[in-house]
């Protein structure tokens, strides 16, 4: 990946061609020619290193040329491979450097100081300092300033560490799993990380305890920041006491004791269960401290309970009972010694899972409702993943309605990987009949695409016979609403009566007088009623869930409902609020509320529904239309045109 996903869009368009015009790249990336111009500026500071450059032809447009085929080769296959940019080669990188130093000081640091060991000039080091106030304050640590003096923290040791796991050691490139790289040398650059990754990996040999390989690479940066901050003298006083499994506690002291003896490090009793707090996060042992019975029991439960309320029958799925087992003892062994779960990928699953993000909440809160026992949202969106996916192994056997061909500029393997992901998340709506180069595509003869509904293509394609969707071949999100889009319309020949189907004049309102939450629900509940879509319970049901938990997908856009599904027949209640609403806190803008309303077993529907939601709380302008409208035909009209 370059400095920001743009650039990577800009070589994959220019790469894809052999003339690119400004217009056109201008309008497939939504910038403007001086933006881009810059863009392409930034960009070349990068393929100048690596044996290439973005030219401008007149005339005709940017084109790249390659001076250096070996080196841009090379430069190509590591991107390709998800590696991770230098750290000062990036906004992000740079601010986690600062949090390192930041972390890492003993005592008052300057302004100046800090500026200069992240390569900003001094006018932009406050912006970055405003931003590490705000992460720290999240983890109970205090940036204080003192004039002429500069910036020092204050907080508790592990507070600081948890702050330095999560937020300065970069999790978020494919290949963090696979090694260390030059990145985390700067980071932990007091710790042999080849002598320590050869101590795990030898302690691991003779151990019953195992993990995957994103949890190794956890544990192994855990040690690593035990092995920093101890030899700074930064030690952790306490040890809580806690009774961890023999396993974890045996392979903790292997190497701790191999550390101590190779890089003559003293680990004293406090760090040592600081490590098996974060062991028994990250691996797993044969057994386990929860009972196998109970907790089978419980997973019994919970696939009752998502049978009963939302159709889906996944009680003989034997890998979601496998993989709900393994993750609730390590939810609950945690929770056993206080040491909580944290989901970086929550807010994404609320936002791009809703459905799954529901069941589980729902589900899980009915079964698991007794404290301690009583799961967060981040451990429940760890369990809307296992179920999602469930739920897709489920639908798998259904045929595909549109058959795609994928034109991919980047090679077999990064073909194969796109091919994979559209066939992951659209099983049940295309498959892929080919995959193939451009210049295998312009080589096409006009009969072959007789077969072919959709072309998804990595590069510009010029007189495509067929719809065509352009995306990256890593098909991150916002590609993957378009193919989505494209999908939707190709599959259904009447828009306005797929949208139609959910709602009804006599449940929309355009509210321009302030109103509060829970008058403006009664109203809605009221409608539903008289529609003949709920009982007069409906209220006190959504009532309820509202005190669960926030059902504000986004600033402007809220879907109230209720505990389960209990409604007479599927509906959605609408309201457009003209004066934002305060529906919680964090979200005081809220304009857009669907109520809805799901009847039991309603599985298809209830499918459809949300795919409509995530649709509109992906699409920003969608939702300025939204808001702006005036009427219940010009509503349907905006949302007829987004599917």
């Amino acid at each position: 990946m370059l400095e920001y996903r743009r650039l990577d869009r800009i070589l994959d368009i220019v790469a894809g061609a052999t003339f690119t015009p400004v217009a056109q790249l201008s309008s497939i990336l939504g910038v403007t020619d001086r933006t881009l111009r810059g863009d392409v500026a930034t960009l070349n500071a990068t393929l100048e290193k690596n044996g290439a450059r973005v030219e401008l032809k007149r005339r005709a447009g940017y084109h790249l040329v390659v001076s250096d085929r070996e080196a841009f080769d090379a430069f190509l296959a590591t991107r390709e491979q998800g590696g991770e940019p230098n750290v000062l080669a990036t906004t992000d990188g740079r601010f986690r450097l600062l949090l390192k130093y930041i972390l890492e000081s003993t005592g008052f640091v300057t302004a100046e100081e800090l500026a200069r060991k992240i390569a900003v000039g001094d006018s932009a080091i406050q912006a970055y300092i405003r931003q590490a106030r705000e992460v720290l304050d999240r983890y109970g640590v205090e940036l204080v300033s003192k004039r002429g003096m500069g910036f020092r923290i204050f907080g508790r040791e592990e507070a600081r560490r948890d702050c330095f796991a999560n937020e300065v050691v970069n999790r978020r490139y494919r290949s963090y799993a696979t090694g260390f790289t030059a990145n985390e040398q700067i980071l932990f650059d007091q710790v042999d990380l080849y002598e320590l990754d050869d101590i795990i990996g030898e302690c691991l040999e003779g151990s019953s305890v195992r993990a995957n390989d994103y949890g190794l690479k956890n544990i192994k940066v855990h040690f690593a920041l035990m092995v920093t901050r101890v030899k700074s003298g930064s030690i952790i006083e306490a040890a809580p006491e806690v009774d961890y499994p023999e396993e974890l506690r045996s392979f903790a002291d292997a190497v701790c004791d191999q550390i101590q003896a190779r890089l003559d490090v003293h680990v004293p009793e406090a760090e040592r269960a600081y490590i098996c707090r974060h062991l028994v996060t990250n691996a797993k042992v044969p057994g386990g401290q929860v009972d196998a019975d109970w907790l089978n029991e419980r997973i019994d439960a919970l696939l009752q309970v998502i049978l009963a309320d939302y159709g889906y029958d996944l009680r003989d799925d034997l890998t979601l009972r496998r993989g709900l087992f393994s993750h609730l003892s390590s939810i609950f062994r945690a929770i056993d010694i206080g040491n909580p779960v944290r989901n970086p990928l929550l807010n994404t699953i609320k936002l791009s899972l809703p459905l799954n993000f529901e069941i589980a909440l729902m589900a899980t809160s009915k079964v698991f409702d007794e404290p301690p026992l009583v799961l967060d949202e981040d451990n429940v969106g760890y369990l809307a993943l296992h179920i999602g996916a469930a739920i897709e192994r489920r639908s798998k056997g259904q045929s595909a309605a549109l058959q795609a061909l994928v034109v991919c500029s980047f090679g077999d393997a990064a073909a194969s990987s796109l091919q994979a992901r559209l066939e992951t998340l659209f099983s049940r709506s295309l498959s892929v009949i080919a995959t193939v180069s451009h210049q295998d595509y312009l080589d096409l003869p006009e009969h072959f695409f007789e077969d072919v509904s959709l072309v998804v293509s990595t590069v510009p394609l010029k007189d495509c016979p067929k719809p065509t969707v352009m995306v990256d071949f890593s098909l991150p999100p916002s590609d993957v609403k378009g193919v989505s889009r494209l999908v939707q319309y190709l599959m259904e020949d009447d828009n306005f009566n797929k949208v139609r189907r959910f709602f009804s004049p006599g449940a929309f309102r355009v509210v321009t007088e302030e109103t509060g939450k829970e008058p403006l629900l009664r109203e809605m509940c009221a409608q539903l009623v008289s529609e003949g879509a709920a009982d007069e319970g409906f209220f006190s049901s959504t009532m309820e869930r509202e005190a669960v938990a926030d059902t504000s997908l986004n600033e402007v856009f809220a879907i109230p409902h209720t505990m389960r599904p209990e409604a007479l027949r599927t509906m959605v209640s609408v309201a457009i609020l003209k004066q934002p609403l305060a529906w919680a806190p964090g979200h005081d803008a809220v304009q857009i509320v669907f109520l809805l309303a799901v009847r039991p077993g309603d599985r298809l529907e209830m499918e459809h529904l949300y795919d409509l939601l995530v649709r509109i709380v992906e699409d920003r302008h969608l939702q300025q239309e939204l808001i702006g409208v005036t009427s219940y035909e010009r509503f349907l009209e905006v949302l007829s045109g987004a599917v």
